[in-house]
Order: C-alpha cells, then structure tokens, then sequence
C-alpha cells in the first residue's frame, strides 16, 4: 500500500507525487477534510539576519570526516 498526497478540484484528481508504478492499476481514494495548502515559503526570508564566519565552508579535518563516516569506531 503506498499514500500519496493530492488535490481534488471540479471532479478531477491530480497527485502532488509521482507514483512508482507504470501499469494501469486499481486504486482507492480516501478523502480527508478540507485542507487548506499553504503556500510554499519564499526563499531568502532570513537574508541580513545573520552572518556565516569565513572559514565555513573551508574542509573539515580528517578526523571529524572520519566520524562522520563510521571509521573512528
């Protein structure tokens, strides 16, 4: 059984997820309560807010990348 989020408008269906199928098969819907979607939020809403430090982006040492890895265990 697999769940996939949808909307449903003027007798129509449409997914909001592709499903991993390609062969014509038997489906159940299941209608929930009205919903409200919000809407997606816009991108940069903490731009000014904070500062990364310069090296934020430079590598990290071996030893914590190991870590990260599994192989310091």
């Amino acid at each position: 059984m697999l769940s996939v989020r949808g909307i449903y408008e003027n007798e129509q269906i449409k997914l909001l997820e592709r499903l991993p199928y390609k062969k014509r098969m038997n489906v159940i819907v299941t209608v929930l309560e009205e919903v409200k979607i919000k809407k997606p939020r816009p991108i940069g809403l903490a731009k000014g807010k904070f500062e990364l430090s310069p090296d934020f982006f430079d590598e990290l040492p071996d030893d914590l990348l190991n870590s990260f890895e599994g192989k310091d265990i």
